[in-house]
């Protein structure tokens, strides 16, 4: 584990204290990544980890998959969410692209209302 994300690593320290986990990310093979790390490194087979490929600027798209994850896994307890995203950093915002600041705003700031 050369890198690691905010978000990985307090899904690591919920492991350590045998929390399941449901992990959210655009990108499906990196979830299914952390996941298969995680259980190898904490080193415990007694918590679930449920991973779900979501886009949280798509609101109806995290309501289906959060109702569709709490009924195999039951309520959620917690929800840390900390999605962002820093597309063309360190770039000037001038020098951005409109399709890379939309992206950006639909995460950063319509992502955290869920």
């Amino acid at each position: 584990m050369d890198f690691i994300g905010i978000g990985a690593a307090i899904a690591y320290r919920l492991a350590q204290e045998d929390a399941n986990l449901i992990l959210c990310s655009r990108t499906e093979s990196k979830l299914k990544s952390l996941s298969q790390e995680i259980q190898s490194n904490v080193g415990t087979n007694t918590i679930r980890i449920f991973t779900i490929a979501v886009d949280v600027s798509n609101h109806l798209e995290v309501t289906k998959a959060v109702s569709n994850v709490v009924k195999q896994s039951g309520p959620i307890d917690i929800l840390i969410n900390n999605a962002g995203l820093a597309l063309g950093a360190p770039a000037a915002f001038q020098d951005l692209r409109i399709e890379d600041v939309v992206t950006m705003t639909g995460t950063n700031v319509n992502g955290v209302s869920i």
